[in-house]
């Protein structure tokens, strides 16, 4: 068999595990054809529902420019969109590998390779920024400096740096170069991932790959987290409080979603599990972006609402307030009604729309005073102000004539009006 052949042949199958295997044989075994036919059709389902719930998530933050021009939103969405590609690509390669009972392909492997560590590396990194940012928020906060948050140049170059780098990790795992300890296998026949093969790789996957798309930015994130709760860094009240504890239920959801995968894959490579354990805990790792997608539904307000549009299918652009978007005319007078609330009081009974046409005359009624006040006023602002009395005499027949007009205007309305009731 070829260093470079990422599915065994023949397959290795659990029961065929004994004294004499290695332990690099048990990761690679898998469950006989009817269990591992099970685990497929199970993973195709559960990423199908994580995949959508990712899908509305996004969708729910692009939905507004209000929600997507704010940089703690932009980084949810670029840490939910690793989330979405796995779970979708999975959808697939677990569809077409069922009905089969088996990995589908060579060329599927390797791909799936790819997008796993894309997705596990870039959702790692991304929480990490995030925590960063959410100390930095929090240690201005705590010494009484102003925090500015980042720009969105600041937000996609960020992003740009860790998606390149989760792609390299991606390419290395997926095209084997010569010479570097790293290979592709399928982890107990239902998933392929960079694994351990021989001594040389064991010192790679441990030093290098995993703590470079996991172990490190998922300590970090576990450090500066505790250390926020350990110095009491959370504003009593305020907005600051419930964005950082908005991030911090995401991320505490993200420790949630890998502690088993990764405590699964030390004690699995060491010792033989059950390659149910080991499903178990891959479909775990899976649910993290679900979980994610409904801790911002019910926690926050503004993004929760847009997803109820999306799950509505109203993708129209909208300016994240429903106030704003239920009016077509947006702000008007106090002596004016929007045509929508015209057309809406033409359908009401009588008894409502003569209360409407009560209410409105006596609005501009009491315009009319006002301007008859404003009549009986503005001659004396005038003679006051001007340095001569023929200069106050003209200024007097000007103001008159406009206070004539606008009062021929309003009696014209309330005419307009009374006919459209």
């Amino acid at each position: 068999m070829s260093s470079t052949t990422r599915l065994d042949s023949p397959v290795l199958y659990d029961w065929q595990i004994n004294e004499n295997s290695t332990r690099y044989d048990p990761p690679r075994s898998q469950l006989s054809e009817d269990g591992i036919q099970i685990q497929f059709a199970v993973l195709a389902f559960v990423n199908v529902v994580v995949s959508s719930a990712t899908l509305v998530l996004i969708l729910g933050i692009l939905r507004t420019r209000k929600i997507r021009s704010n940089a703690f939103s932009l980084y949810l969405l670029f840490m939910t969109i690793p989330d979405f590609l796995g779970a979708f690509f999975c959808v697939f390669t677990c569809a077409l590998s069922a009905p089969i009972s088996r990995y589908y392909s060579e060329a599927m492997c390797g791909f799936q390779s790819f997008y796993l560590t894309f997705a596990f590396c870039g959702n790692a990194w991304i929480n990490l920024v995030i925590v960063q940012e959410v100390n930095k928020l929090l240690t201005y906060s705590q010494n009484r400096r102003r925090y500015f948050p980042p720009t969105r140049q600041q937000v996609f170059c960020k992003v740009a740096v860790v998606y390149t780098y989760a792609a390299i990790w991606g390419l290395l795992g997926a095209f084997p170069i010569p010479g570097l300890p790293l290979q592709t296998k399928a982890y107990y026949g239902f998933a392929c991932f960079p694994m351990e093969v021989d001594v040389p790789s064991t010192y790679f996957f441990y030093f290098a790959f995993l703590p470079g798309i996991l172990m490190f930015p998922f300590a970090y994130s576990v450090f500066v987290v505790g250390r926020i709760f350990w110095k009491g860094m959370l504003p009593q009240a305020g907005k600051r409080r419930k964005l950082s504890i908005f991030l911090i239920r995401l991320i505490s959801v993200y420790f949630f979603g890998w502690t088993p995968f990764l405590l699964l894959t030390f004690i699995g490579n060491f010792n033989t599990l059950s390659p149910w354990i080991n499903w178990g805990g891959a479909a775990m790792s899976h649910f993290q972006g679900c979980i994610s997608a409904f801790v911002v539904f019910y926690t926050s307000d503004d993004i929760g609402r847009q997803m109820k549009l999306v799950l509505r299918c109203n993708l129209s652009e909208g300016s994240g307030d429903p106030r704003q978007e239920a009016s077509t005319y947006g702000r008007t007078s106090d002596t004016r009604i929007s045509k929508q609330s015209l057309e809406r009081c033409s359908g009401r009974p009588k008894r409502d729309q003569h209360s409407m046409n009560m209410s409105l005359n006596r609005s501009l009624s009491r315009s009319l005073d006002e301007d008859e006040e404003e009549k009986e006023s503005e001659p004396r602002k005038a003679q006051t102000s001007t340095g001569t009395e023929e200069d106050g005499l003209e200024e007097e027949q000007q103001q008159e004539q406009d206070v004539e007009s606008r009062l021929a205007r309003r009696t014209a309305n309330q005419t307009d009006y009374k006919d459209d009731l």
